[in-house]
């Protein structure tokens, strides 16, 4: 699976982070890439698992009890956790795609008023990284390529405070029906 292979892929990054990881899943449906990283390089990890869906989460929930999973927006939890800003060595998200809805001021910082959903998970959670963190995220192609100002703004807001490590592009008819190149 997708989830399985970005798991192997970071695995070896791993020894890089601080010792136990702390990792946030902001958009977690029913733990894909959680059960991806049940294996043991990922022992000392400490997961923020969060999911809007109320039946994904208690689905997860019942799944992993061992996780201690959010029920409500990212926006809502990033309000309710500020202590953690910095502190969070590993994000492993695939964000929700389209527009945002009611939560978008949930997050108290105005600056992160984002339209798109993926953009604010991808901004935000790499705010929250410690330094030397590692966000893994499954982004639409053109926050690379895309040439209009909205995206190259975004491009400058991300790379401009973080280092790409690397970028992979995955077959268009990878999820069907989205018709989007990830």
């Amino acid at each position: 699976t997708v989830a399985d292979a970005v798991v192997d892929a970071i695995a070896p990054l791993l020894p890089t982070l601080n010792r136990p990881i702390t990792a946030l899943e902001p958009s977690a449906g029913i733990g894909r890439f959680l059960a991806s990283a049940d294996r043991p390089s990922f022992r000392d990890t400490t997961w923020h698992v969060i999911e809007r869906s109320p039946l994904s989460a208690r689905m997860l929930a019942a799944i992993r009890p061992d996780l201690d999973v959010f029920e409500g927006s990212f926006e809502r939890w990033v309000a309710d956790h500020e202590h953690l800003a910095g502190q969070i060595d590993l994000v492993l998200a695939n964000p929700p795609y389209g527009p945002r809805g009611g939560s978008i001021t949930d997050d108290p910082v105005r600056s992160y008023r984002e339209k798109q959903a993926w953009a604010y998970f991808l901004r935000r959670c790499l705010d929250l990284l410690a330094p030397g963190g590692l966000g893994v995220f499954l982004v639409p192609a053109g926050f690379l390529t895309g040439t209009s100002a909205r995206i190259r703004n975004l491009r400058d807001k991300v790379l401009l405070r973080h280092h790409l490590v690397s970028a992979f592009r995955l077959p268009s008819d990878l999820f069907p029906g989205a018709n989007l190149v990830t």
